[in-house]
């Protein structure tokens, strides 16, 4: 039960590649790199704002209630989003956003971008990490030298900024309302704003999965989606752990199919419990990118699953979903589901989600079925 050796090595590279940046940013500073707005911000007059949300998948997916609250409050606003290699996917085809850009992590490629959003003359550039980002407070001095600079949660570093904002004014703890308090800064009240994030899907997304699921909805009731992969060791629950899980779920839900999906490189897993059991279970088809992944939750019933990437997008399809977390509660407040249906089951140890029991999982899914859609169970018993 002790610390993750992989996370905690992964702590120690990160630190040295914070503070690189942070010398970075100081020689930066130093030939004046940074600077900031004399005039007064006043949100009416904005015509085009640049979001910088470069980082990871979930970090887009709780920025949507953002984006999206500013179109809904300031319809005529154009509004960018500075993405990174692996969360652009889910604002595709977002009607909220005008343009979609990408940093890359490649010097000459993002130079050219920077020049590219330069002149798109922003209005003003929200660095949208709650906290200090050193990388995003030097591409916002380059995009925009004369835009008004945003943040949240900048103690350290606001002197960078136009106009920062308190997260903890949200009085939440949790990532999704001190990312949207940012929009108290455009005089936007977050008491009537819907703060759950909205995925918006095509029929080409959702093509793969309906030629999956509509032959399986003409012989089962329910379908159950189980994801037996997640983004690190620590976060992985024990295959043989599922062995014993599924025919638990098949006894109590006999209308019920299951569908079982795994990372390329885990699909072994799957086949490791088709040998078990291969009584009504089947396995997502391969290849899927993240929004066909969307797509095919969005045509589900529920969801188990380890990887909190992708209960964050079962969230945005309003799919009730069961997630296991870690026992770090301090981190489970911040990150634990916004969703109502989405739901979580803890680990007795701090740092590994492999001591959730098997019973005590079984029993918290049947809670989320019952909760949740009680019609689905009496029929099938």
């Amino acid at each position: 039960m002790g610390l993750d050796p992989k996370k905690r090595t992964d702590r120690f590279l990160k630190n040295i590649e914070i503070g690189f940046k942070w010398m970075i940013l100081v020689w930066f500073v130093a030939f004046g790199g940074v600077r900031r707005v004399i005039r007064k911000f006043d949100p009416r007059k904005i015509r085009r704002v640049l979001f910088v949300r470069h980082d990871k998948l979930g970090d887009m997916i709780i920025s949507l209630p953002v984006f999206h609250s500013l179109k809904q409050f300031y319809p005529k606003v154009e509004i960018d989003v500075l993405c990174g290699r692996d969360n652009n996917m889910i604002i595709q085809h977002d009607p909220n956003i005008s343009r979609i850009m990408f940093y890359r992590k490649k010097p000459l490629d993002d130079l050219r971008r920077i020049i590219e959003m330069r002149k798109r003359r922003y209005d003003a550039i929200v660095d949208m990490t709650v906290g200090e980002s050193v990388t995003a407070t030097i591409l916002m001095s380059l995009i925009g030298p004369g835009s008004f600079k945003l943040g949240a949660g900048k103690p350290r570093i606001g002197q960078f900024f136009d106009l920062t904002v308190d997260p903890s004014a949200a009085g939440s703890p949790h990532i999704v309302e001190s990312t949207a308090s940012i929009l108290s800064l455009f005089d936007i009240p977050l008491d009537e704003c819907d703060l759950v994030p909205k995925m918006y899907l095509t029929a080409d997304d959702e093509q793969k999965a309906l030629a999956f699921t509509a032959p399986l909805r003409e012989q089962h009731d329910i379908l159950v989606g189980i994801n037996l992969s997640a983004g690190r060791p620590a976060r992985t629950w024990p295959v043989e752990k599922y062995i014993e899980l599924l025919p638990m779920l098949q006894g109590r839900f006999q209308g019920a199919a299951f569908v079982l999906s795994a990372a390329p490189d885990e699909r072994w897993k799957i086949e490791k419990l088709k040998e078990s059991s291969r009584e009504r279970i089947y396995s997502v088809p391969e290849g899927c990118s993240i929004r066909e992944i969307a797509g095919l939750l969005k045509h589900l019933d529920f969801l188990i699953t380890p990887d909190t990437s992708i209960g964050h997008i079962a969230s945005c399809v309003n799919l009730p979903t069961l997630v296991m977390y870690v026992g770090n509660m301090e981190n489970f407040e911040v990150w634990r589901p916004f969703n109502p249906c989405v739901r979580a089951i803890n680990s007795p140890d701090f740092y590994r989600i492999e001591y959730i029991e098997v019973q005590s999982l079984f029993e918290a899914f049947c809670k989320l079925v019952e909760e949740e859609r009680p019609e689905r169970i009496g029929a099938h018993e």
